[in-house]
């Protein structure tokens, strides 16, 4: 398409086309779930485009919440409201809102709760919970996969306590109700990346993982492969070659981001800030999302903020946060400005809503720039969709160190010590092997055969894997002398 897609009045003049969603590609397999942010999620036009892995709070929202106060102890009358409003031409969403659907009943409860940070929940329910395994179901024959060669996720690797050979993976994924389970018990994560470390030659390391892998670009564009130290994209297959070099380029239109060596170690510097100053992260999720901080003064829009409160942790997540303080997007912005409240048509949109339901913090994040998340806009998602796959917020494998002593009677100080250290790796099946590799440790569906929306807890597990769950191993275990502690 052509124009202005983040901004209102002001024409973008782009120098061609921008591309602002892609389509898989039978081709190319979707390696990490932040593929999934070109999906439409949500019918709703006030809800981001982008949805997985977006950390950006949402306007309607509170800093410290994922719902708006206002409009959730509104009750009904506040869709009555909306619906209204649509019919003056503001929002456009009244055909969702009133009526009835299929079988005559009503499309939406007047008692829904619309409004919300559909990003932070969505982030949520993905990152910990689902993963692809690039173990394709449509496989024709178990020799299509052998076990050994790499899988379009190479990292993951068939654990070493299977025999490839003695693995139908054809047969193991067809099992639709087991499916997800049994690929996450074939496989493990070949140097999964703790995104908790405050190394910055670590994140170097990692933010370098694509250094010199070159991206196929689309035949419809350049076609070829783009160059580039370190490459990420919004799309799979960038339409030019080349780093952005102004705000409305074509490579900023159509192409990918390529971050030079010293705006690599930059970024790291500044993640590394962010962990410091956000961490610990409990799950990747965490670590993805904003931070839900600040407290009610008065009513849902004013907030207060605590004394060391860093606000940007409330707008943005760590990653964002971090790639806007290395000033990665920073390069020419001649132009390129989006201009002010009027330029949003804030007024008119505050005017179709009930008072207080649009943040005022959030304003002050607005996009400041015409080019903003267009192609060659490094944002947290494009980061996500090639890193997340190999991130993890805590290890299956863990060090552990124990000391003993020995004393005499009499004596006060040790006649003997001596210090361990056990190595132990937690491993995909469980503590009582009667139960398979792949059984669920919740209840999969409801009474009636139907996906169960809120799992409780498998029963049919035998009573030791519903105490211990997964089996630990020792890999490693040696004697210290006392100058190793």
């Amino acid at each position: 398409m052509h124009g202005a897609p983040f901004s209102v009045f002001s024409k973008a003049n782009t120098e061609g086309k921008i591309i602002a969603f892609d389509f898989p590609d039978r081709k190319y397999a979707l390696t990490s779930l932040a593929d999934f942010r070109h999906a439409m999620l949500s019918p709703f036009n006030w809800h981001p485009s982008y949805v997985v892995g977006n950390s950006l709070m949402d306007p309607f929202s509170d800093p410290h919440r994922t719902i708006n106060r206002t409009l959730y102890k509104s009750g009904p009358a506040i869709w009555k409201n909306l619906e209204s409003s649509s019919s003056r031409g503001r929002g456009g969403f009244g055909h969702l809102l009133g009526g009835t659907g299929v079988n005559n009943t009503n499309r939406m409860d007047s008692t829904d709760v619309l409004l919300y940070n559909i990003a932070f929940e969505v982030n949520y329910s993905l990152f910990d919970n689902f993963f692809l395994s690039t173990l394709l179901k449509e496989k024709k024959t178990s020799a299509d996969w052998d076990g050994v060669d790499p899988l379009p996720n190479a990292r993951l690797k068939l654990h070493k306590s299977i025999s490839p050979s003695s693995v139908d993976f054809t047969q193991a994924m067809n099992s639709t109700d087991k499916m997800f389970h049994t690929a996450s018990s074939l496989l493990v994560n070949e140097g999964a990346f703790n995104v908790n470390s405050t190394s910055v030659e670590a994140w170097v390391a990692f933010l370098s993982s694509t250094l010199n892998v070159n991206r196929p670009l689309s035949p419809r564009g350049d076609g070829g492969t783009g160059s580039g130290a370190v490459q990420f994209s919004k799309l799979l297959r960038p339409f030019v070659a080349g780093n952005p070099t102004k705000d409305l380029s074509k490579e900023m239109g159509t192409g990918y981001r390529a971050l030079s060596e010293s705006e690599i170690r930059t970024l790291a510097e500044k993640i590394v800030e962010e962990v410091k100053l956000r961490g610990p992260f409990l799950s990747l999720s965490d670590f993805i999302n904003r931070r839900l901080i600040g407290r009610d003064v008065s009513r849902a829009s004013q907030v207060q903020f605590s004394d060391g409160d860093d606000i940007s942790m409330a707008l943005k997540g760590a990653l964002d946060a971090a790639i806007e303080k290395a000033g990665i997007n920073a390069e020419d912005a001649a132009n390129s400005s989006v201009g002010d409240e009027n330029s949003y048509q804030l007024a008119e949109i505050r005017d179709g809503l009930p008072n207080g339901t649009m943040n005022d913090a959030y304003v002050a994040s607005f996009p400041q720039r015409k080019s903003q998340n267009m192609a060659g806009w490094l944002t947290q998602m494009d980061i996500l969709s090639t890193l997340a796959p190999a991130m993890t917020a805590r290890s299956d494998t863990f060090k552990i160190r124990v000391y003993g002593d020995c004393k005499s009677p009499n004596n006060i100080q040790p006649d003997a010590v001596a210090y361990l250290e056990i190595t132990v790796q937690r491993q995909p099946y469980f503590y009582d092997t009667t139960d398979s590799a792949n059984t669920p440790v919740t209840q999969l569906y409801d009474s009636s055969g139907q996906p169960d929306p809120l799992p409780e807890e498998n029963t049919n597990l035998q009573a030791a894997n519903r105490q211990f769950g997964r089996k630990f191993e020792i890999v490693s275990l040696r004697w210290l002398s006392p100058n190793e502690i």
